[in-house]
This record gives C-alpha cells, sequence and structure tokens, in this order.
C-alpha cells in the first residue's frame, strides 16, 4: 500500500511539468514564422523600379505610357539638334520606335511566337489570358506581362556590357545597396541537384522582388518585379490551361533544337537581346538564280558616336533604379 501511494506522489509531482512541455510544443506548433516585410526605404526603391506603373493596369494604358516616355525622350534630342534635316531624321527614327513598341505586343494564345526560345520563355504561358510588350532600351530591356489584359509582372534584363566581366554575386551586392539584403533561393536542377534559383527580398505589400543570373545562356542579370496575388491566379490558371512544357532547362533546350536539323526562325531573338547578333549575307538575285551572296558596293559607315563610359562603381548609373 505505501509502494502504491509513493507511486502516485511522484506522478502527481511530475505531471504539472510534463504538461508545461506539452503545452510548450503545441504553442511552438502553432506558431507561424512571419515573413519579414520590405522597410519603408525599401518600399521606395521598388516603387522606383516600377515607375509610375501599377499593378492592375491595361495594356493598352501601359503601351500608351511607354509610347509617351519615347515621345519625350526624343523631345530631348530634337531641342539639341538645330539642323532641319537632321531634325526629320529625328522623327523618322522616333516613328519608327513606336511603331516597334506596338508590333513588340504580342498575346500567347497557343501561335508559336519568337520568345518562345528567349530569356523570358518560363515567364508566360500560352492559352492562359496572358500577354507581353517589350520596351527596348540602350541599357536595359522590360518586359511587361499582363493577366486578362492588366499588368501584372516586370522583368528587366539589363544589358550585358553594364556588367562585363562581373560575376552574380558582384550584380546582387549592387542591388542590394539599393534595395537591402536578399535571400537566397534554390532549385533542383535536372540532375536532381540544389543550385542557386534566384536572390528574393522581402515583399512589400503584393509586390515581390527578385533577381535572377541568365549569364549562363543569354548574359545578362535581370530583376523581376509582380504582382503576389496576381502571381497566384496565374499559376492556378496555367496549370489547368497550359501543358506543361518537356524541359525546364534552357541549354537542355537548345541542344535539342541544335540537334533537330533544322534552323529556328526565331532563334534571333536571343542575340538581340544579348547584343551578340550577326547579320545575315545578302542573297543575290540575278538572272543565273545563283543563292550566293551578291556582290554590292559596301554602304558608307556611318560615324560611329563615343560610347559613354561605364562607372564600374555604379554600373546603373543614370537608370531609373
Amino acid at each position: 500500500m505505501l509502494r502504491w501511494l509513493s507511486v502516485v506522489l511522484v506522478a502527481a509531482m511530475l505531471l504539472p511539468s510534463f504538461d508545461a512541455d506539452a503545452r510548450r510544443r503545441r504553442r511552438r506548433r502553432r506558431k507561424v514564422a512571419r515573413k519579414a516585410e520590405a522597410t519603408a526605404q525599401q518600399k521606395v526603391a521598388y516603387n522606383k523600379l516600377l515607375g509610375r506603373f501599377k499593378w492592375g493596369m491595361k495594356a493598352d494604358k501601359v503601351v500608351s505610357m511607354l509610347e509617351q516616355e519615347l515621345r519625350d525622350s526624343y523631345k530631348k534630342k530634337m531641342r539639341k539638334e538645330r539642323d532641319a534635316i537632321k531634325q526629320d531624321g529625328i522623327r523618322r527614327e522616333l516613328h519608327a520606335a513606336i511603331k516597334k513598341l506596338k508590333q513588340n505586343y504580342v498575346k500567347f494564345t497557343g501561335k508559336r511566337t519568337r520568345w518562345d526560345v528567349s530569356m523570358v520563355e518560363h515567364e508566360y504561358a500560352h492559352k492562359n489570358n496572358e500577354s507581353m510588350v517589350v520596351r527596348w532600351g540602350k541599357r536595359d530591356r522590360r518586359f511587361y506581362f499582363f493577366h486578362y489584359g492588366k499588368l501584372w509582372k516586370v522583368y528587366v534584363a539589363f544589358n550585358s556590357e553594364l556588367f562585363r566581366g562581373k560575376s552574380f554575386h558582384d550584380f546582387v551586392r549592387v542591388m542590394e545597396k539599393r534595395f537591402g539584403k536578399g535571400e537566397a533561393k534554390f532549385k533542383m536542377n535536372v540532375k536532381k541537384e540544389s543550385v542557386l534559383s534566384h536572390i528574393e527580398w522581402p515583399p512589400a505589400g503584393n509586390t515581390m522582388l527578385k533577381a535572377i543570373d541568365e549569364t549562363a545562356f543569354y548574359a545578362n542579370f535581370c530583376l523581376v518585379l509582380s504582382d503576389k496575388m496576381t502571381g497566384a491566379r496565374v499559376k492556378e490558371g496555367r496549370h489547368l490551361n497550359s501543358p506543361k512544357k518537356k524541359s525546364s532547362d534552357p541549354l537542355v533546350d537548345a541542344v535539342t533544337r541544335k540537334g533537330s536539323g533544322t534552323r529556328d526562325p526565331n532563334s534571333s531573338i536571343v542575340d538581340e537581346i544579348t547584343g551578340k547578333g550577326t547579320r545575315r549575307p545578302t542573297v543575290g538575285t540575278g538572272s543565273s538564280g545563283s543563292a550566293s551572296p551578291s556582290r554590292t558596293t559596301p554602304a558608307p559607315r556611318k560615324k560611329a558616336r563615343p560610347k559613354k563610359k561605364i562607372n564600374p562603381k555604379d554600373p546603373l548609373g543614370g537608370l531609373d533604379i
């Protein structure tokens, strides 16, 4: 009897401690880790990168604003130029730039586009009410993505010469001076190895920001701004409407294309983006029917304008970022 009484007393003494430990464990399970939010300074930096554009803007409004940006930039050129003939040349350049801008608006309806083999090929999907317009600048390219005709993502590809000889780590350090400390995110490659996917910054409300290294194939470092809420809907829609691609590795895709024995008519887009394009020879159209390049007198070369030197300490100087 005394032995049983001793056991009961010991159990009664230990029970509160066990109960307290159980409560602590339950609290830890209930506690959800809070994600870091962007600071006020980071929010300002994100908005500067996004510019005057807002999530949810209609595609025609975005195109109109991009056209106005072009007109404003050419106005500055016109003011500096006094020669009437050269002014006329600037006007022609403006009209060509506006035409190119409007031609660069594309809807991804399932029909093959020139962007299906490019650095942005994984940024959209066909048959999911998605579209895009591209603004080609001197020091970067900006891809504006739409879902149901409303802006939800901006992809900024910096020209390769801005960071020539620099690593992705160097690029990230420059970005962190503007956007604060980023966090590395990883993914599994085709060999089932964990590799760096991107660098991600804390969200500012619904606005997400990440940096991507595209130098392995396209020679560009990129930033991507996106609307988190719309992004979730886009992902869900793609799962339902858009067929999955066979490979997620651009190098594998490239090797497959090269081995097919046919030339991809859209392959020049890679050269356009990276600035490494080569001109095709002109095919003769004489009576002999020969397919050899025609021998014509080369056109006089235009006097090249001196390139503005890039400050290695601030390669993004002068950009709206």
